[in-house]
């Protein structure tokens, strides 16, 4: 059977072949090779033995001594001790692969975590800082909305809240009756501007012409402060209706901004 030069199992083989070949060949040469020498056995074994000084027994058992060596070469170098090798090999770097692939996979995961938490937290600070800037923005525009009404009561006579002390006025009462259109129609306002009065003096007085601020004193329809601005009579309709016509028209411009206002901020 044709083998491969190159295979070691070949090569094992042969080696213990050639070994087994060559005892046979020196136990061929060195016992008796015809029946003749055997009919002489004892005068041909003297002079063997003596020549030599080795006896047949001796060299069947180096013979076979020699085949045992062969064949255990030949077991310790079999196929299966090849491959278990091999597999070794291969397991021993399939662990090595894992454990890397392993370590690579936790690094990628402690820096996507760190990733992670850096991202919340510059979330958080720009959160607080958009917060901040809210807040600031919103107290400005408290701060600003307080000091223009501010302003505007002192333009009126004083503050409509909070006064320590109440506007006095000796106007008497009104008790003259009549409606709202017949007030406006005499105060002389456009009747243009009748529904941005309806809506402002009954946000101030619901048309109670004897209304007036316990806690500042402001009186009449429109709530004048103090009551003895008004020329006349804060506490008469008409009297009190001509003043907040100059006051609309003059602080704001007119009654349409003077109502804008008044929706926006809820005092004028």
């Amino acid at each position: 059977m044709f083998r491969n030069p190159r295979d070691p199992r070949s090569a094992l083989s042969s080696t213990a072949r050639t070994g087994s070949i060559g005892a046979l060949v020196a136990l061929s040469l060195l016992l008796p090779t015809s029946a003749h020498a055997a009919d002489q056995s004892t005068a041909a074994g003297s002079t063997s033995s003596a020549s030599t000084g080795v006896t047949p027994a001796e060299l069947t058992a180096v013979s076979e001594r020699q085949i045992s060596v062969a064949n255990s070469a030949t077991k310790r170098f079999s196929t299966a001790d090849l491959l278990g090798g091999v597999k070794e090999k291969i397991d021993a770097e399939r662990v090595a692969r894992d454990q890397r692939l392993a370590e690579e996979a936790a690094a990628r995961a402690a820096a996507e975590e760190a990733a992670r938490i850096a991202a919340e937290e510059a979330a958080r600070v720009e959160a607080e800082r958009v917060a901040a800037e809210q807040a600031a923005a919103a107290k400005v525009a408290a701060d600003a909305t307080a000091a223009e009404k501010a302003a505007a009561d002192a333009r009126r006579g004083g503050s409509s809240r909070g006064s320590a002390s109440k506007a006095t006025s000796s106007s008497p009462l009104y008790t003259g009756g009549g409606s709202k259109d017949e007030w406006l129609r005499a105060s002389g306002i456009a009747e243009s501007d009748w529904g941005y009065v309806d809506y402002i003096v009954s946000k101030e007085s619901s048309w109670n012409p004897n209304a007036t601020n316990a806690s500042s004193g402001a009186s009449g329809l429109v709530q004048a402060l103090p009551c003895g601005k008004v020329p006349g009579s804060c506490f008469n309709p008409v009297d009190n209706l001509k003043w907040a016509n100059g006051y609309a028209v003059g602080r704001y411009g007119s009654w349409a901004q003077a109502y804008a206002f008044w929706t926006s901020n809820h005092w004028w």
